[in-house]
């Protein structure tokens, strides 16, 4: 129940924004506002989503995963959602959905950060093989701590077949 009491008084305070901005810039302009973001909100839902929806069949018939991409593609839709609706706090919250990835493709970087299962593991078993060798490793190891011990414990832990 509380939920949808947040929603009706977001969605109030949305048309009071709406009716405000009107106010100061004028009907027409508003109207040209609210149908220029929801063409943008139909267009980033369109090409975004279906290809989210695309990504995701193939990652699951590849029997990989990457939440990275779900994620991404989940938030441009839900910012194509926002910018579909009329008024200026929706229109907002659309936009702040969009800038961590604008700023992420103006430097250059891709949007998300995909896992790769042979590189973000440090050792044992991958799932496409086996990691690096211990001498590779106390090689690597040996070159980024530059002589510093960290102290831990060593478990063996027996397969059961």
């Amino acid at each position: 129940m509380p939920i949808f009491i947040f929603i009706a008084l977001y969605f109030l305070a949305d048309l009071i924004a709406l009716i405000l901005l009107g106010g100061q810039i004028g009907v027409l302009a508003t109207l040209l506002l609210i149908i220029g973001t929801a063409v943008l909100g139909i267009q980033l839902i369109r090409r975004e989503g279906m290809q989210a929806l695309r990504n995701a069949q193939l990652s699951l018939l590849q029997g990989r995963a990457n939440p990275s991409e779900l994620i991404r593609g989940s938030t441009l839709v839900i910012a194509g959602f926002m910018l579909l609706l009329p008024g200026p706090l929706s229109d907002l919250v659309g936009l702040c959905c969009l800038v961590p990835l604008l700023i992420r493709r103006l430097r250059g970087n891709p949007p998300v950060e995909p896992y790769h299962p042979g590189r973000d593991r440090t050792g044992g078993d991958t799932f496409h093989g086996q990691a690096p060798s211990h001498d590779e490793r106390t090689a690597q190891s040996n070159q980024t701590n530059q002589g510093q011990t960290i102290e831990g414990e060593y478990i063996e832990h027996k397969h059961r077949d």
